[in-house]
């Protein structure tokens, strides 16, 4: 017999381990899932996610919500089934969901990513962040596949929310958010107001773009943010809905907005505030104006009274000259003839320096203006001869106390210019009637509301620009050619008024003519000197 041997452990490979048959096509088929099995998986799969499902079509209808869905969004599932999407968001954050919704219908595939603000049964708000994919065009999908979840921030405190929401919305300036592209996402009223807006207008323009008056005004303000940041009272012009302009200041800074970078906008109307400081700096320019003439007629008048002092003696020793001489026949009487006139025209260029200077001597009494005018009818005539037409209309009751004397003198300065501003012809028209001045009727700032006797002097002369007509009663300013003027008639015109508590107020229009109104104060007393007893 054979021994037996002994048995030995036995150490298998693993690698040598037998395998399992390779699978058969039908194996295959009998151990894959079945479609069925497949759809539910993925059903459970969707229906325990913590993240919030939904499908919806192109019109925002929700066509699905998972179980995550109805808990973020306070409500079951079958009620949001059918519902309308864009209903649950809060009103203030609709134009953002609707404008990304559109912006995933137009780019199928996309991931839109966004935070929204919706509204819980309890009218509380819950900030989510949303991302949409537009998944319409892919069959067995066929709608935009809306995935959300509770934003890391925390939703707002509701309180804090309105106060901040009151704050936005009843600001006193105009407060915006506008993405990088120019679409204002959220305003209040007060942007609004300055251009006579409505909320529809704004959306119906959809940019502001369309707000600046100019385009190079808005390309400004964005390279300034663009350079350092932002924009602090940058100032621009706004086009209003009528199509007239206002100033503004804008201030911009960068904020994120529904999940997206955008700026903020204050915007304040400051039309009035410049009309303001217009009329300041034109009351200034009056103020400086009315000390300058003040300044200069004291120191004309001064030097007038000295130098007519030395005329005096002149003419006085001039008369006695051409006396003698005439009567010895002197051959140097002509000479003499001659001095005594210089002298003359000397002494009445004096007195037009005085009278500018309001130190004329005037004798001031009650007198009807229409008498005063009237009897210059025939002088006036003759000093503006044909092709000038003349016509007077005076009306009586315009009764003042003044120098008749200096008022003729007055009339018959105007009426020269007015000759001379229409070399070709045209009409003279002196019209003289009573006024009544009240607060808001003043022609302008420094005639004071009253009753008034009123002279007007209009011609359809060559006129006067804006520069001309401010410097016009500024002694030796002539616009004559060829030393044809002094420069004193008008200067002469506003000292007279003056000294007689009246104003002057001249109109022009370049190459259309002049208006200069005379206001006398009128007298509290009677009817004053009738026509008849003027010279």
């Amino acid at each position: 017999m054979r021994p037996r041997e002994e048995q030995q452990p036995v150490h298998r490979n693993p690698s040598r381990t037998k395998q399992p048959a390779p699978l058969t096509a039908a194996g295959r088929r009998r151990t894959a899932p079945s479609a069925k099995s497949t759809g539910t998986a993925l059903r459970a799969l969707v229906e325990e996610s913590a993240e919030g499902m939904i499908l919806a079509d192109e019109n925002g209808r929700i066509l699905f919500a998972n179980g995550a869905a109805a808990k973020l969004l306070g409500r079951s599932a079958a009620d949001l089934i059918g519902s309308i999407g864009f209903e649950l968001v809060r009103p203030d954050h609709l134009p953002i969901a609707q404008e990304e919704f559109g912006r995933s219908l137009a780019n199928p595939g996309l991931a839109v990513a966004f935070q929204v603000d919706v509204l819980q049964p309890d009218a509380t708000a819950r900030t989510l962040a949303v991302k949409l994919v537009n998944r319409l065009p892919v069959p067995g999908v066929t709608a935009v596949v809306v995935h959300f979840h509770e934003a890391a921030t925390a939703a707002p405190n509701p309180a804090d929310d309105d106060r901040y929401r009151a704050l936005f919305y009843h600001a006193p300036i105009g407060l915006g958010i506008a993405d990088l592209e120019g679409r204002l996402l959220a305003f209040n009223d007060a942007i609004l107001r300055p251009g006579g807006y409505t909320r529809e207008d704004i959306e119906r323009l959809g940019n502001v773009a369309f707000l600046y008056a100019d385009a190079a005004d808005r390309d400004r303000v964005l390279g300034l943010a663009r350079s350092q940041g932002f924009v602090f009272r940058e100032e621009v012009r706004f086009r209003r809905k009528d199509g007239t302009s206002y100033d503004a200041l804008i201030s911009l800074s960068p904020v994120d907005f529904g999940g997206r970078r955008c700026w903020y906008s204050a915007v304040e109307d400051i039309t009035d505030h410049k009309q303001s400081e217009r009329e300041r700096r034109h009351l200034e320019g009056r103020l400086r104006q009315a000390q300058k003439m003040e300044a200069v007629g004291n120191m004309t008048a001064g030097i007038a009274h000295d130098f007519n002092n030395f005329l005096t003696v002149i003419g006085v020793n001039a008369d006695v000259m051409v006396e003698v001489l005439e009567r010895e026949q002197h051959e140097l009487y002509g000479e003499a003839v001659e001095l005594r006139e210089s002298t003359r025209r000397a002494a009445a260029t004096v007195r037009k320096l005085l009278a500018y200077g309001r130190k004329a001597d005037l004798r001031r009494e009650r007198v009807d203006l229409a008498g005063v005018v009237g009897s210059l009818h025939t002088t006036i005539e003759r000093l503006a001869p044909q092709p000038v037409r003349f016509a007077l209309a005076a009306e009586p009751g315009a009764v003042a106390d003044v120098d008749p004397s200096a008022v003729e003198q007055i009339i018959l300065n105007l009426v020269t210019n007015a000759r001379d501003a229409m070399p070709g012809g045209g009409t003279l028209a002196i019209a003289v009637r009573p006024i009544v001045l009240a607060p808001d009727e003043c022609p302008a700032e420094w005639i004071k509301p009253g009753t008034y006797g009123l002279v007007s002097v209009t011609d359809t002369g060559v006129g006067m620009d804006e520069v001309t007509r401010t410097r016009v009663f500024e002694p030796f300013f002539t616009t004559k050619r060829g030393g044809a003027g002094t420069g004193l008639g008008l200067a002469m015109v506003y000292g007279l008024v003056k000294q007689q508590e009246g104003f002057v107020h001249v109109e022009s229009t370049l190459g259309e003519g002049t208006t200069v109104r005379l206001y006398f104060p009128r007298s509290d007393g009677g009817a004053g000197r009738p026509p008849s007893a003027m010279k």
